[in-house]
């Protein structure tokens, strides 16, 4: 992908180990796994419905308490993530200084620059690739499904779109987004619906 580990929208940064243990959880429990999707968000609301503590209306997150009860039980359909496009960024966060060109990361910019250029043909924009570009990723069961949009209009069209099938492809190495416009449709439908409770733009 042109790109190092962290910072990305993709499985390798975004999936982390989580591991819990309470003094009431059920014995048959302990050291069990759970297929359910949790993201960081939800380990605050958890932690204060653990403690017995009120959880502030501000925070985000669903507490996954029930699922130390019953691992196997239905849970949230997807987990997210966002993050800008690395790929013309230093370090995913800031934009290129042209001093970065001169290191010996300017040949791999080149390259990486050359390839969005011929994927995204009319659609190029320096601007917008460096500056304005933001990942939205949707983890489901089978699927990671990422949509590329201008930060500075939210309710523009999406500029692209990633999808990647892990039951075929763990690694994410095919992006089959092309291929399978009636299914983009469908997650692209579920990021839109549940997208305004875990994001914002």
């Amino acid at each position: 992908m042109g790109i190092w580990g962290k910072a990305t929208n993709y499985e390798i940064a975004t999936r982390v180990p989580l591991m819990i243990w309470t003094p009431d959880m059920p014995e048959s429990n302990r050291g069990a796994q759970t297929e359910a999707l949790v993201e960081l968000i939800d380990m605050y609301p958890t932690l204060c419905e653990l403690a017995e503590i009120e959880k502030p209306e501000h925070i985000e997150g669903q507490s996954f308490v029930p699922l130390l009860k019953n691992p196997k039980q239905d849970w949230k359909t997807a987990a997210f993530s966002q993050f800008p496009s690395p790929a013309l960024r230093e370090w995913g966060s800031y934009p290129l200084r042209p001093a970065m060109r001169e290191t010996y990361f300017g040949t791999l910019l080149e390259e990486v620059e050359s390839k969005i250029k011929a994927q995204q043909k009319e659609k190029w924009d320096r601007d917008l690739f460096e500056n304005k570009l933001m990942g939205y990723a949707m983890r489901t069961e089978q699927y990671r499904f990422i949509v590329w949009k201008d930060r500075t209009l939210p309710q523009a069209a999406p500029i692209y779109f990633e999808l990647y099938d892990h039951n075929n492809d763990p690694e994410e190495t095919v992006n089959i987004a092309s291929r399978n416009p009636e299914l983009v449709a469908q997650l692209f439908s579920q990021f839109k619906n549940e997208k305004e409770q875990h994001l914002t733009n």
